[in-house]
């Protein structure tokens, strides 16, 4: 636990993949730096924990890695078929101890890190905040970075909209399966999916849709069908949930950042933000150390995030549109016209 100092250069809440990576970065700038995690444990997060090989896999140490899949299998109500390639396409890790290994990483480098404090309010010149002792604390910064997620204060102090969402349900099974499944049923999870994604000792098992094109209540239903159909049991009280934002509106705004999902920095179409939380991390450090450097990465996710838009948007304007489309690519998959890499925000 960092002691929490009245002033500070650059200030990050937000313990997650992004804060973490942005801490590492500035500190290895020799910035001063502090990050503030409201959660006692770094690293916890309602997360399938699935990364791609284009993206984060190549970079994270194999101890890491739980399972890996070179062959993705995708079911629909009209076909099946497994992709496979040379390279795992995904692997799984655990978001507990990929969370401590960034956070070490980022505390050798120099970052100083406070968790279980929380942040009562920003203006824009300091934070108020809560520490562990239930004190109430000041902190004066000449930045301040938002990397708290989807409902982030930092976003909401500059008044930014969240208008899409993303809405995930997962729940972590003792049971052991040999294959990542991917599930399209219109019926059940409109233009989203449901997965089942196997990790060490236990089988992440859930379910992502647009906010709002299925009530949460109905999509938890629709979760619990599903899986009985999967002859895989998944106790009421054990699905959590979580949402995702995908609502871009830019990472820079004068003396205040936002990275991740707090940026809206994720994929509407399938969810994923670890990747682009890491890579929007970096991009923004430097940035802050080099103001003439330009996060050319930051708009690649961009570009590949509006496909994936584009994507979301005709697949959800009718029914029979979302099952001719989701159909139709992956026939193009199988037939590999369509890179399984196109689903993700690497590029």
């Amino acid at each position: 636990m960092s002691p929490i100092q009245e002033h500070v250069d650059i200030l990050i809440i937000g313990g997650g993949p992004a804060g973490l990576s942005c801490a590492y970065e500035l500190a290895l700038q020799n910035k001063q730096v502090l990050l503030l995690e409201r959660k006692e444990t770094i690293g916890e997060k309602v997360c399938a924990g699935g990364i791609t090989w284009s993206g984060l896999l190549q970079h994270v140490p194999e101890n890491l890695v739980e399972q890996s899949f070179p062959e993705q299998t995708i079911v629909t109500t009209l076909q099946q078929c497994k992709i496979r390639e040379t390279n795992p396409i995904i692997a799984t890790v655990n978001r507990v101890r990929l969370g401590q290994w960034m956070a070490k990483k980022a505390l050798n480098s120099g970052a100083h890190i406070a968790s279980g404090v929380k942040v009562l309010s920003i203006s824009d010149k300091h934070v108020t905040l809560l520490n562990r002792e239930q004190q109430v604390k000041t902190i004066r910064f000449n930045h301040l970075i938002g990397a708290d997620g989807a409902n982030s204060l930092v976003r909401r102090f500059l008044k930014l909209p969240n208008e899409k969402m993303g809405l995930g349900l997962n729940a972590d099974l003792a049971i052991h399966r040999q294959q990542m499944q991917w599930h399209f049923n219109p019926r059940l999870f409109a233009n989203g999916y449901a997965w089942i994604f196997p990790h060490k000792e236990t089988c992440s098992v859930g379910a992502y849709v647009q906010s709002g094109s299925i009530p949460a209540r109905e999509l938890k239903k629709h979760l619990i069908k599903w899986t009985g159909a999967q002859q895989l049991h998944i106790p009421s009280n054990m699905i959590k949930a979580g949402l995702v934002n995908y609502d871009y509106r830019g990472h820079c705004f004068g003396r205040f950042w936002l990275i991740g999902e707090a940026a809206g920095l994720a994929s509407g179409l399938t969810g994923e933000g670890i990747y682009p939380a890491i890579v929007s991390g970096c991009e923004v450090a430097r940035a802050i150390a080099d103001p003439t450097y330009k996060t050319a990465r930051i708009d690649l996710m961009v570009n590949k995030q509006r496909r994936h838009n584009k994507m979301l948007k005709y697949s959800s304007k009718y029914p029979w549109s979302c099952q001719l489309m989701i159909n139709f690519i992956v026939l193009c998959m199988r037939m590999k016209l369509i890179p399984f890499q196109e689903l993700e925000m690497a590029d």
